[in-house]
């Protein structure tokens, strides 16, 4: 709770980033970057075999985000993918 409650407080990219870049390794972040992508993507209604192309990921990968977007309880991607 914690935690979210210091991402709540970001009102700016460049605060975002600042602290995205303290707080995790690169890869880490461009991991998360990644995942946006997909669930974006996924989204905007693109097959999974057509994410995983374009994003040059496996397909696991890809499915993993559509499970996200299907049976999530908190349903938080959908708030920002409006």
């Amino acid at each position: 709770d914690e935690l979210a409650g210091v991402v709540a407080k970001i009102n700016k990219t460049e605060q975002a980033n600042r602290f995205l870049s303290d707080l995790l390794t690169p890869t880490e972040f461009n991991d998360l970057a990644l995942r946006w992508q997909i669930v974006k993507l996924l989204y905007k209604g693109l097959s999974i075999r057509d994410v995983s192309q374009r994003l040059g990921v496996a397909t696991a990968t890809v499915e993993r985000g559509s499970r996200e977007l299907k049976y999530s309880k908190a349903r938080g991607f959908h708030e920002f993918l409006k």
